[in-house]
């Protein structure tokens, strides 16, 4: 894929593996996108050991990091997904609020920017 939209960052471990792999395929113009909830939202978000990894392992210029208001219901960051994913292939990785509202609305909306080919998981 062009892009991997992962949703639920956390504390940043998925989106350093992808990176990793994106690394290891030689896919270089690709990059991952991740997202959360601020930390001022969610207490218990730290990236900055994945961050310090992903510097060490030289793969930090394929992360996009955004902790924002709202994580995946953020309108900024649809609006900048749905740019993206309408000039390349993307794929979603769902893993943040699993309550039902919340899982039903990232299947419904981030369903519409998966590539031909590409998976939402």
């Amino acid at each position: 894929p062009d892009y991997i939209i992962d949703l639920g960052s956390s504390q940043g471990g998925s989106a350093l593996w992808f990176a990793a792999q994106l690394k290891t395929f030689e896919l270089h113009s690709s990059k991952v996108l991740t997202v959360d909830m601020p930390k001022e939202q969610a207490y218990w978000l730290n990236n900055d050991r994945a961050v310090a990894a992903a510097k060490r392992l030289r793969v930090d210029h394929f992360i996009d990091w955004n902790y924002v208001d709202g994580g995946s219901t953020n309108v900024a960051f649809r609006e900048k997904v749905a740019k993206l994913c309408s000039s390349g292939k993307c794929m979603v990785v769902s893993d943040s609020n699993h309550d039902y509202e919340h899982t039903f609305y990232e299947l419904e909306w981030f369903s519409k920017v998966v590539g031909v080919g590409q998976y939402m998981v």
